[in-house]
């Protein structure tokens, strides 16, 4: 019986050891403590109450401060435990007791009321998941030993809010609120709470990559920046990586920690994605990503081919040369310009408004100079991208001998496909007003008349030359030229400023030289003077600048002083020094 009793006692005792009650921890809250515990009763017993014993500090003596009754329970608050103005000391323990075949007792560990806040936690690194567009945050595991949650918050307009998910007791989170990583960088932080609440007082900001972009589509670059990671004490380097049409992501190339700022060669036409990449300076290999910024190019719309579709002139009632562009469509043009230039002198240019594409465009030139055309197309980039083929006026000069007057005029050159047909028009005119009719048709460039008109205006005998195109409506018409001169009036073909014949003017009778005006144009089509007949031209241009030798047209509008008719008359004239 003796060893019955005694087997007894040693599975009571084991059990006792694996029952053993415990308390789990003991929270401050203000002047109270309250106590957390869990007690297992033994098989076979019945639960009778619970001790709750505390002394003040470790020299203290302990005493019972309460009987607890319910089986059910597992807190206790011990009100009024800390005195006014002093810190929680307590010390506690727990005695269970149970009746068995002995009354037995049951006890805890002895536990202090928990004064220390917990061990803080800091994040390593806040990245962004560029296929979710989501922030993802990392950590170690935080080694207090009553360890609760993390709490995890995000700042917003200058003040920490709870994230969500606000709290966790993974080491990993993702941010699944609203905020999108394409539009900024955004700030974390993270904390640790203890089983009785508790906070470290501590607190460290990380903030995420925000990388944008910029693109140069005239030097083909994409300039990325981005905003420096922030949480580490330094970077060791920063890796940019880069997607083409939705490929994988490569490396592109690296920066220092310190450089937020990389320039990388485009193709047009190609879709591109990037982000960063910052590595901590650190053995361990601790990085953190941006979010992706997109480039979307595409090739330029751009005219292959400019056609001049006609140069000519505008007379009769002008005397200047116009032009003609054929219609494009396109709105990444910067400037379309006109370039002239003689078979001896260098271009000259003027721009042309795009809305006059399709339109006559009066250039301002005098239609007796024979000019080469072309068009250029500057694109948004400043450079030159297309150029037309070059265009030639028409000038129709003639010389009479024993009265045969023989015309001839240079080959219009223009069309691709060619002039189909000259028609020389022939007439008179009176005071710049002329009536020229269609006389005859020819494929060359040369014809006579051996014909007098029966009336003749002060103009003289007139003639002009049309040019059509093969296969085409196209024409273009050259100057008018007139073979007679006003009765008594003479005008040189060269002058001398610094010698004889120093000053250019008509010479003749019944000329009213104070209304009669002279006008002087250079090769060019510009103009350099404009006086009456009685001053002349003493070779100084309107801004009083002397002019260079060569060959200028002129345009001498006479006034009979008996009749007060007007006479037009046209030519070139040298001037020489």
């Amino acid at each position: 019986m003796r060893w019955v009793i005694l087997f007894i006692s040693i599975l009571i005792c084991l059990e006792l050891h694996a029952q053993q009650s415990s308390i789990r921890r003991v929270c401050p809250q203000g002047f109270d403590n309250t106590i957390f515990y869990n007690t297992t009763g033994l098989t076979g017993c019945e639960f009778k109450y619970i001790l709750l014993y505390e002394k003040k500090g470790e020299s203290g003596i302990f005493k019972i401060i309460d009987t607890i009754r319910s089986k059910l329970a597992n807190q206790y608050t011990h009100v009024n435990a800390t005195a006014p103005l002093s810190e929680p000391n307590s010390i506690y323990f727990l005695e269970r007791v149970d009746s068995c075949i002995n009354t037995i007792s049951t006890f805890s560990d002895t536990i202090k009321v928990d004064i220390e806040p917990p061990l803080p936690s800091e994040l390593d690194s806040v990245s962004v998941d560029y296929i979710n567009n989501r922030v993802l945050l990392g950590w170690q595991r935080n080694k207090t030993p009553d360890f609760d949650k993390y709490l995890l918050y995000v700042l917003v307009n200058g003040f920490f809010v709870a994230m969500n998910p606000s709290e966790t007791i993974d080491t990993f989170a993702t941010d699944l609120g609203t905020r999108d990583p394409k539009t900024g960088s955004f700030t974390y932080t993270i904390n640790t709470r203890d089983s009785c609440g508790r906070l470290p007082a501590f607190e460290k900001r990380h903030s995420t990559i925000y990388l944008s972009n910029s693109v140069d589509t005239c030097k083909k670059t994409v300039s990325l920046t981005w905003s420096h990671y922030i949480g580490w004490n330094t970077i060791k380097s920063y890796e940019i990586f880069c997607s083409s049409n939705n490929g994988p992501f490569v490396s592109i190339g690296t920066t220092s920690g310190t450089t937020n700022s990389f320039i990388s060669s485009i193709v047009l036409g190609t879709s591109y994605r990037y982000y960063v990449r910052a590595f901590k300076d650190t053995t361990i290999i601790i990085s953190s990503s941006s979010n992706i910024t997109a480039v979307n190019t595409r090739l330029r719309n751009e005219p292959n081919k400019l056609i001049i579709s006609s140069v000519g002139s505008n007379a009769p009632g002008g005397e200047e040369l116009t032009i003609n562009v054929l219609p494009f469509t396109n709105s990444e043009i910067k400037a379309l310009r006109c370039g002239y230039f003689t078979n001896a002198s260098a271009s000259n240019y003027f721009n042309i408004n795009l809305s006059d594409v399709g339109n006559t465009i009066n250039l301002g030139l005098s239609d007796r100079i024979k000019y080469n055309f072309f068009l250029e197309i500057t694109d948004l980039c400043d450079q030159t991208i297309v150029k037309s083929d070059t265009s030639t006026n028409m000038v129709l000069t003639g010389k009479e001998t024993n009265a045969i007057k023989a015309l001839d005029w240079n080959p219009y050159s223009t069309w691709n496909n060619g002039v189909e047909t000259y028609i020389t028009y022939r007439g008179t005119g009176n005071n710049n007003l002329f009536s020229l009719l269609n006389w005859k048709t020819t494929i060359d460039t040369t014809t006579t008349d051996t014909e007098t008109l029966e009336t003749v205006g002060n103009e003289g005998e007139c003639y002009q030359v049309e040019a059509k195109e093969n296969n085409s409506n196209n024409t273009s018409k050259s100057n008018i030229f007139c073979f007679a001169l006003p009765d008594g009036v003479y005008v040189p073909n060269a002058f001398f400023p610094n010698g004889i014949n120093r000053i250019f003017k008509p010479r003749g009778t019944n000329i009213e030289e104070e209304k009669s005006e002279i006008l002087i144009w250079s090769r060019w089509g510009s103009l350099v003077f404009r006086g009456t007949v009685k001053d002349g031209w003493n070779g100084i241009d309107i801004n009083n600048d002397v002019c260079a030798d060569g060959l200028y047209v002129y345009q001498i509008i006479i006034i009979n002083e008996i009749t007060n008719e007007k006479s037009l008359l046209r030519g070139t004239v040298t001037l020489l020094r």
